[in-house]
């Protein structure tokens, strides 16, 4: 009597979580017909369908988006993972995203070097055929990493970290960080510049509710960059130079706008941020290369008196 073993089903790469598949920026055609129920922890959407693994392990730190959208032929699921397969833990879950019907769409915060475990699946016992659109974005190299505010004013230090963020942004490269060859560039250098507008701001009742930062071209007669008042959020900003008048001009909250002065001297910048009297603008500007430099300032609101005569002090000179 012969007896006639059936053959045993190999598992396929993509089954099971340890044995993902791995994945690569770009688009993946991928399918969960055939394969064995998943089995994963609820990530935002429930796991009740086959399923198919993916792995991608981000060389930096940055967004990750995960779609399907509009490119499945059945009801899609994705969910992201970190951890170990016995211990999931969950960065972004999607079922129906808007705009793609019953198909699905994630985008999440990822982990330079921390391996992301992917699960294609679907509503209910559903299957098909997909194609997985991943897209990385790195998080811009010019970051800089916030300042130590141990012993320092936690709120000019919250506001310098603000303002290398916005000026480094403008730039496009690392121009304010702690690891410039001059002082000048250094954060915490900024801090010590600006430490007595904050200083002069509080005795004369006035408060500081913007930081503006970005570039400055003597030559060209420019400068450019970003207000950000917190409430509003970031406001591009630009205008224009007299070298010979010393003065500046343009729109934006820094502009100043309907000015009463506007001037600098000597590294320094004071300047009417408004129609208003009670609206200053006050901070340094720093040379970076021949006539281009970077300019930093606070913007801000006093209620006693000529907010100009409380400046003086500080700026070195008349102000208007």
């Amino acid at each position: 009597m012969w007896l006639v073993l059936a053959p045993l089903a190999l598992a396929a790469q993509g089954d099971d979580c340890s044995d993902p598949i791995p994945l690569s920026p770009g688009n993946t055609i991928g399918t969960t017909v055939g394969r064995p129920s998943a089995v994963a922890s609820t990530c935002v959407t429930s796991v009740t369908a086959p399923g198919t693994w993916y792995s991608f392990t981000p060389p930096a730190d940055g967004d990750m988006v995960l779609s399907t959208c509009n490119q499945a032929n059945y009801d899609s699921k994705i969910s992201a993972y970190d951890g170990t397969c016995g211990a999931l833990g969950c960065l972004a879950g999607n079922d129906d995203t808007n705009g793609c019907g019953l198909t699905s769409q994630v985008t999440y915060a990822v982990t330079g070097g921390v391996e992301n475990l992917v699960l294609v699946h679907g509503f209910g016992a559903a299957t098909g055929n997909y194609t997985l659109s991943a897209t990385f974005t790195p998080y811009t190299p010019f970051a800089e990493p916030p300042m130590d505010c141990a012993g320092l004013d936690s709120q000019l230090c919250g506001l310098v970290d603000d303002l290398v963020e916005q000026v480094n942004t403008e730039a496009g490269m690392l121009v304010l960080t702690e690891g410039a060859s001059s002082a000048r560039f250094r954060p915490t250098n900024l801090y010590t510049r600006l430490l007595p507008v904050l200083m002069t701001a509080r005795a004369n009742t006035c408060g500081v509710v913007v930081t503006g930062g970005g570039e400055w071209d003597s030559r060209a007669g420019t400068w450019s960059g970003t207000d950000n008042s917190g409430f509003f959020g970031t406001v591009t900003t630009s205008g224009t130079l007299d070298t010979r008048a010393r003065s500046f001009a343009g729109s934006g909250l820094l502009g100043p706008y309907g000015n009463r002065f506007a001037t600098y001297r000597g590294g320094k910048v004071a300047g009417s941020g408004g129609s208003g009297d009670e609206l200053f603008t006050m901070g340094v500007w720093t040379r970076r290369t021949g006539t281009q430099g970077v300019y930093t300032v606070l913007v801000g609101a006093c209620s006693s008196g000529d907010y100009a005569d409380h400046f003086e002090p500080w700026f070195g000179a008349p102000l208007p």
